[in-house]
């Protein structure tokens, strides 16, 4: 299995940040709950703009995340969020095993 890693920057428009806040979390807590191919989703405040959230997510593979984009709470969170969010960055990336 290769792990699929996502980081996701998101800017929350003005006034909007405790509502976006509550869907993510949501999110994540249906993504690690019901999701056996998800192994991590943490949602992260940045200290200088709490306007500005991130998600860390790490999912077994590819399949997995797609399974969680398919998902009701993934679903639930994009249609109550679209019109609350400024901005989004999607990083991609696979994990290097800095063991070997």
């Amino acid at each position: 299995m290769s792990e699929f890693t996502i980081f996701v920057t998101i800017t929350v428009k003005p006034g909007c940040r405790d509502k976006v806040l509550s869907l993510l979390k949501e999110n994540a807590r249906g993504a690690r709950a019901d999701e056996p191919g998800c192994r991590t989703f943490d949602v992260l405040v940045s200290p200088e703009d709490p306007d500005i959230l991130h998600a860390y997510e790490v999912y077994d593979d590819e399949a997995a995340f797609q399974a969680h984009r398919d998902s009701p709470h993934f679903q639930a969170w994009s249609a109550a969020s679209g019109d609350m969010i400024d901005g989004r960055n999607v990083v991609r990336a696979g994990r290097v095993d800095i063991h070997s």
